[in-house]
């Protein structure tokens, strides 16, 4: 009896203890629970009182209803094929103007498109470019609203909305901002690249859509997608990277394309290379003066900015006009820094030819003067056919085709016929086969099924057509024409690969 009671307290002792393990992870517990319930509590009222992202999502939800009533899908039945091509497009102006990819319509012998309230209107191609993936249609019906366009260069950071329809998922919207601008992805048929970068999610079928600002106005169409370095464009899947086509591209080929149904490219007149490369050239050679021109030097050794090294400049064209000079070093072109040839090329050629661009230039020191940096202004020429198209230019003429130009209702008159769009034989060669078969006066309207629009066109896809061309073998390309006469004939016109 007297152990039992002994051992009382120790029980006692023992039992408090369990108690207070058992019961103060609860009480702490229960605290932790009361806390949390205060603080999500408070955090309502404040969301109550006081929402920015109700506010967002407020303003995000006005945004897709003033941008899609002018979101278009567009559905093109591709000639010879019949497959159905599908992407998007965006009213450009009340005369039912809509702006799309020309690789959504490119071949379409038939072309639909239908608006956001489910009306399907006929539409035909106006023009397109294919050095920019430009194209220009014409829908037929009422009810289209034209969308607000804007040619601010956006900067790295804004939020940007995509619209269109990926994978078939009409009239979707995306948001993200904008990852960078002035991009080039090496995309193989672009020509002219000059690409806003975007992480809003754009996918197969987005193509031709509109990316907008906070304000629903239109500043880019989503042209590419990047699925990983060298797998480019359209078919993959969204990896992160967007690309659109800046509004100050679409405004120059949609206008040119409304007013004559054609596109002339801007030219500069220049020979460039990359300073850097220039400099990093002369320090391997030891400084070696023989392994640069020796006008050259003064830029390797006293430009500390990076840019395009002019090598040499046109007679007559518009470098020279401006005063651009060999060993001077072009900076930058209207405020964007350029480094590469590909990208002083497509700021040039995407502006139409008589407008003004500022150059800015560095200029290498006179006498014992230091170098300048100074503005130019250049009013920009027109790109000849010789400058991109020499080696084709050569190929029809040993067919016997010699002069060439843009079937404007001008150059249609001097030969006295009839005007439509395409490409007008000035000259052809006696005695040749073109001579017999295409005679002064023929426009070409087709290469191989693809229509032509004018002399961009027609040369851009005789390079596409002869680069896939067996090396050794001379090619019989189909030309759709209209006579002078008005009779319409196909004519297979033999013809080499450029660069034999």
């Amino acid at each position: 009896m007297s152990r039992i009671s002994s051992l009382a307290p120790a029980a006692v002792v023992a039992a408090s203890c369990a108690l207070v393990l058992w019961a103060t992870p609860r009480i702490a517990q229960r605290a932790v629970d009361e806390r949390t319930a205060l603080q999500a509590e408070q955090s309502r009222q404040v969301l109550g009182r006081r929402n920015v992202l109700a506010e967002i999502s407020e303003s995000q939800r006005e945004l897709a209803q003033v941008v899609e009533p002018s979101v278009v899908l567009v559905e093109s039945v591709i000639n010879g094929r019949g497959g159905l091509r599908t992407g998007s497009g965006w009213v450009y102006d009340s005369d039912g103007s809509v702006v799309t990819n020309a690789h959504v319509v490119d071949g379409a012998g038939i072309v639909t498109v239908q608006t956001s309230n489910g009306a399907v209107l006929s539409a035909e191609i106006v023009g397109l470019d294919l050095r920019t993936d430009i194209a220009v249609l014409r829908a037929s019906g009422t009810g289209l609203m034209a969308a607000e366009r804007s040619q601010r260069t956006p900067v790295q950071g804004e939020l940007v909305f995509a619209f269109g329809s990926p994978f078939d998922f009409r009239f979707s919207m995306s948001a993200g901002i904008v990852s960078g601008v002035g991009r080039t992805a090496g995309l193989s048929s672009i020509d002219y690249e000059n690409f806003i970068q975007v992480d809003a999610a754009i996918n197969p079928g987005n193509s031709g859509g509109p990316l907008c600002d906070v304000y629903g106005r239109v500043i880019g169409m989503n042209t590419a997608i990047a699925t990983g370095r060298g797998a480019m464009f359209s078919q993959g899947q969204f990896g992160g990277i967007g690309l659109a086509i800046p509004m100050d591209i679409i405004e120059n080929v949609v206008g040119q394309i409304l007013e004559r149904g054609t596109v002339e490219q801007g030219y500069l007149g220049v020979n460039t290379v990359s300073l850097r490369e220039l400099q990093q050239r002369f320090s391997r050679t030891g400084r070696n003066p023989d392994a640069v021109p020796e006008f050259m030097i003064p830029a390797i050794e006293q430009c500390e900015r990076d840019g395009l090294a002019v090598m040499a400049v046109s007679v007559g064209e518009a470098a020279e006009r401006a005063g651009i000079d060999p060993g001077d070093v072009i900076l930058e072109i209207n405020e964007r820094t350029v480094v590469t040839m590909e990208a002083l090329m497509s700021l040039i050629a995407t502006q139409r030819p008589g407008s003004s661009a500022r150059l800015l230039l560095w200029e290498p020191p006179e006498g014992d003067a230091p170098p300048t940096v100074r503005e130019v202004k250049v009013v920009i020429g027109r790109r000849p056919a010789e400058a991109d198209a020499a080696a084709l230019l050569s190929a029809l003429r040993k067919a016997g085709v010699l002069e060439l130009t843009n079937a404007t209702e001008d150059a249609c008159a001097a030969l006295g016929v009839q005007h439509r769009r395409g490409v007008l034989i000035e000259s052809v060669k006696d005695d040749s086969e073109a001579a017999a078969s295409l005679p002064e006066g023929t426009v070409i309207i087709a290469i191989e099924g693809q229509a032509v629009f004018g002399e961009s066109d027609l040369y851009t896809r005789l390079q596409r057509i002869l680069s896939n061309s067996f090396p050794d073998i001379t090619r019989r390309v189909q030309f759709s024409v209209v006579l002078p006469d008005g009779r319409s004939q196909t004519v297979a016109i033999p013809m080499q690969p450029p660069g034999r």
